[in-house]
């Protein structure tokens, strides 16, 4: 009876080494991604695990077989899934000033700019406060 005992207590603290293996290796993997917030990360790393198994050898997989780090890659390039990232601001050319960003710098009179610089200075809060 006690071997019995100590044979559920073995198991039960296998499956649990092996699962937080598996989100240890998760976790590294979606380290690097830039979610949106901790609900995307959340989302996310809950439908990777569902899609999990284990091999022969024991290691976690997806369940076509690829690793972990290689299916997070291949999860986080879906565009099913870009909802659930940051988009990545484009700057063109790496320049300091991207082409067509107003300049906010040089005094002009509101109708002689455009509406982007407009709204770039009404961003910025520059405008100043108009009580209606």
């Amino acid at each position: 009876m006690e071997l019995a005992e100590a044979k559920a207590k073995l198991d039960v603290y296998a499956k649990e080494t092996t699962q937080l293996k598996r989100d240890g290796v998760l976790n590294d993997a979606l380290a690097g991604m830039e979610f949106r917030n901790d609900k995307s990360r959340d989302m996310a790393r809950r439908e990777i695990v569902d899609q999990l198994v284990q091999n022969e050898e024991g290691a976690w997989v997806h369940s076509t077989g690829s690793n972990i780090r290689d299916y997070v890659e291949a999860y986080s390039k879906s565009e099913d899934n870009s909802f659930l990232f940051r988009v990545k601001s484009n700057t063109g050319a790496g320049t300091g000033n991207p082409a067509g960003a107003p300049s906010t710098d040089v005094s002009k009179a509101i109708s002689e700019m455009s509406t982007q610089e407009i709204l770039a200075l009404a961003s910025k809060g520059k405008l100043g406060n108009f009580n209606i």
